[in-house]
């Protein structure tokens, strides 16, 4: 499957932030300079639970993962 990507610019640097699903989990690459936390602690990569709370830069998301339901 492909990743989900967030793209982040500030003045002086672009960069993404990958989430893919890999060997049964959610995974976070923060490929950028952008500060990325997940549930206050400075992330490079993770693994998301849901519930977690992801801050990239100033913007804030809270991880939901949902069973899947397709046959």
């Amino acid at each position: 499957e492909k990743p989900f990507v967030i793209r982040t610019k500030t003045t002086n640097h672009t960069g993404e932030v990958q989430v893919v699903f890999s060997d049964g989990s959610y995974r976070l690459d923060n490929r950028s300079h952008m500060r990325c936390r997940i549930n206050g602690a400075d992330q490079q990569q993770a693994i998301l639970a849901n519930g977690d709370l992801l801050e990239i830069g100033k913007d804030q998301f809270v991880v939901t993962i949902e069973p899947d339901t397709r046959s």
